[in-house]
């Protein structure tokens, strides 16, 4: 009901303020991660759209939230309103503009076209791009998603992280070259679940 929408939509403003300070960020588990990730596909529309205006707000902010949270956006996919996933979209290239503008900022770099590498040098832990490896993670232990043999589960999966994609590739002011989206996807392909590293399902 209205109360209980609220109520959730309140905790997890809460826990967005929360995830601002970085010496409560680095305590934040993953469990509770997934568990905020799912506001983003609340089933009240209010709900989903209070608390994605706050993220973005947050991500927008000098230092505001970390880029970790970007990877929520994507998660709109999974839920079958259109039209939300389309305010979604918009949300995510305003919020990865402002983080890739702060960043250019932070390293006084004037020439986007020779940045790239020394962004990368720089400041890695400060790349948007790092949010897809968060965003197959919290895909995958989404409520919504069913079954890794479901075709229409993965298709709504295939959808979440061509939409982060899509995002990070067009939104100005900087893009990164193909042979980092390659390495980038190596990397996660690469990357085995900590807690069942033999289980290939799981992986």
């Amino acid at each position: 009901d209205a109360d209980r929408a609220c109520v959730r939509l309140s905790a997890g403003c809460a826990l967005l303020k929360i995830c601002e300070v970085p010496a409560l960020w680095t305590c934040f588990s993953t469990a509770l991660l997934s568990k905020l990730a799912c506001l983003i596909t609340d089933k009240v529309k209010q709900v989903r759209l209070g608390f994605a205006r706050r993220l973005t707000r947050g991500l927008c902010r000098e230092p505001g939230l970390p880029n970790d949270l970007l990877a929520f956006f994507p998660l709109s996919e999974l839920s079958p309103d259109r039209q939300v996933c389309q305010q979604m979209r918009e949300m995510l290239r305003k919020a990865i503009a402002a983080k890739r503008l702060r960043y250019r900022r932070l390293v006084l770099i004037e020439q986007v076209a020779v940045s790239t590498d020394q962004l990368i040098n720089s400041h890695p832990h400060l790349l948007v791009e790092r949010s897809v490896g968060v965003a197959v993670f919290l895909l995958a232990f989404h409520p919504l998603f069913f079954a890794t043999d479901s075709w229409s589960d993965l298709y709504h999966v295939q959808c979440a992280l061509e939409q982060l994609l899509e995002a990070l590739i067009t939104a100005a002011p900087l893009r990164m070259d193909d042979k980092f989206y390659k390495d980038l996807f190596t990397a996660i392909h690469s990357s085995r679940n900590t807690l069942v590293p033999q289980d290939e399902v799981a992986n």
